[in-house]
């Protein structure tokens, strides 16, 4: 078994959890979103689910192209930079 992170919307997290809690842990914190970054927009991984993710799949058990695809098929909100070169 496992688990995989997917793309959602803003709309689709206020559906299922309500607009109490966005306002209450996104605006609160000065995101204007949580989704649907503009590639321009500069904004970075958060350094410690980064160091998360890639401690995960760092384990030993782990097979080398799990691991290889996670830091080089998963991008910054520029779309352009991978996980890899970004670390």
């Amino acid at each position: 078994t496992g688990l995989m992170c997917t793309q959602s919307t803003d709309e689709q997290y206020i559906a299922r959890w309500g607009q109490d809690l966005y306002d209450s842990k996104y605006k609160a914190a000065g995101l204007e979103r949580i989704w649907g970054w503009p590639r321009d927009s500069g904004i970075r991984p958060c350094p410690v689910y980064l160091r998360h993710c890639v401690l995960a799949v760092s384990k030993p058990g782990v097979v080398p192209a799990a691991r290889d695809s996670f830091l080089d098929e998963t991008f910054l909100a520029d779309r352009v930079t991978t996980v890899r070169q970004y670390l």
